[in-house]
Order: structure tokens, then C-alpha cells, then sequence
């Protein structure tokens, strides 16, 4: 049996999920990004420069560290090097340094990859295929988001004076933690509790 490597690259995925499914390389990248926007596919980042300080480090954080935007591009990543081209938000509390920061380079869940877009006729060629009609569909993180607070608000969210969005944000992360699901951004947990269009 042949050692397969717990992290790879995203040159590395994109011909993985293009030889299992047969699909074209850029709709493999736009598949590879919707996921991990959706934060279906676990992901790492080397930290490299912090944009406004003036500190440089090599830390390696986990992809629930990060601030992720909902809309990632191809065109937003190096695909070669294996980086974004702008720098990602580091959580505050989620290192010492939080903010904008330029990253060395991110690498993805190999399992996370196999099992969620190199099946046949997987996510991979769908999504990209069929963005529209995917989106309408397959709405993972939002889902997850909607679930953690339906359980920790079975009566409803609280109005902002009572919970402010910073409390509900931190409770909903802690609860996906908990339950050991991928963490999602600020604006689906904000958007499934209806604070946010």
C-alpha cells in the first residue's frame, strides 16, 4: 500500500479531482474553491507576513483560524505556489497576532478532497458545471450554521441588545467545535440567524 500524504498541495488536488472525475482543470479549481469557502474540505495556512505589522512568522493554522470569505475565485489563488494572492484574516484569539496576513502557503485535507469531490460525478463536476443550480441545492455551511443555532437557541435567537453578533458568532464556532464539525465563516452563522441577508 502507498503512503498518501494527510496534506497536499492545491496543484497537487486539482489533478487528483481532474483524474477522478474527468473534468476540466478550472472547473476542478472553481470546486476546490467553492468548498473550501463552504468549509467542506479542511484546509492549513503558513503564515509569511503580517500586512500591517511588522512581523514575519511561519506558523502553520488550522483553516478554522482563518476569516474566509463565501466567494473564493480561481483567480484569487496561486495554484503553482499553492497561496492566495491577497492576504486572509487571522481570527482574533486565534493567535497572537491577529489581522491580515500573507500566507506562505495552504494546503489542503487529502481525505477531505477524496471524499468530497473525486467521487465520480462528484461535487467537482456539478458545482462546476452547474454553479446556479448547485448553490440553490448544496448549502453545507450554512446548513451546519442553521443546525448549531437551532440547538443552542430552541426558542429563537435573542435580538442584538440581548446577544450581540460577536457572542452569537463565538457560541456557534464553539458548538460546531464541540461536535467536532468544520468551523464557517462570520456571515453564515450571521446569515442562518436571519441577521444578515
Amino acid at each position: 500500500m502507498i503512503y498518501e500524504p494527510a496534506w497536499e498541495t492545491l496543484r497537487d488536488a486539482v489533478k487528483r479531482v481532474m483524474n477522478a472525475t474527468g473534468c476540466t482543470e478550472e472547473q476542478a479549481q472553481t470546486a476546490i474553491c467553492q468548498a473550501v469557502a463552504d468549509g467542506t474540505i479542511a484546509f492549513r495556512g503558513q503564515l509569511k507576513k503580517h500586512t500591517t505589522k511588522q512581523m514575519t512568522s511561519s506558523a502553520v493554522l488550522k483553516g478554522a483560524d482563518f476569516e474566509i470569505r463565501r466567494m473564493i475565485k480561481p483567480a484569487d489563488l496561486d495554484w503553482e505556489v499553492s497561496r492566495p494572492l491577497k492576504p486572509w484574516i487571522v481570527r482574533t484569539g486565534h493567535y497572537s497576532i491577529p489581522g491580515p496576513w500573507e500566507l506562505a502557503r495552504i494546503e489542503l485535507c487529502t481525505n477531505a478532497v477524496t471524499s468530497v469531490l473525486c467521487a465520480p460525478q462528484s461535487a467537482a463536476a456539478r458545482q462546476a458545471s452547474t454553479p446556479k443550480a448547485s448553490t440553490v441545492k448544496s448549502r453545507p455551511s450554512f446548513d451546519r450554521a442553521k443546525r448549531a443555532i437551532g440547538k443552542l437557541y430552541p426558542s429563537g435567537v435573542p435580538d442584538q441588545a440581548v446577544l450581540p453578533n460577536y457572542e452569537l458568532i463565538k457560541s456557534v464556532l464553539k458548538e460546531l467545535k464541540d461536535q467536532v464539525l468544520p468551523q464557517v465563516s462570520d456571515d453564515t452563522i450571521l446569515r442562518a440567524a436571519g441577521r444578515r441577508k
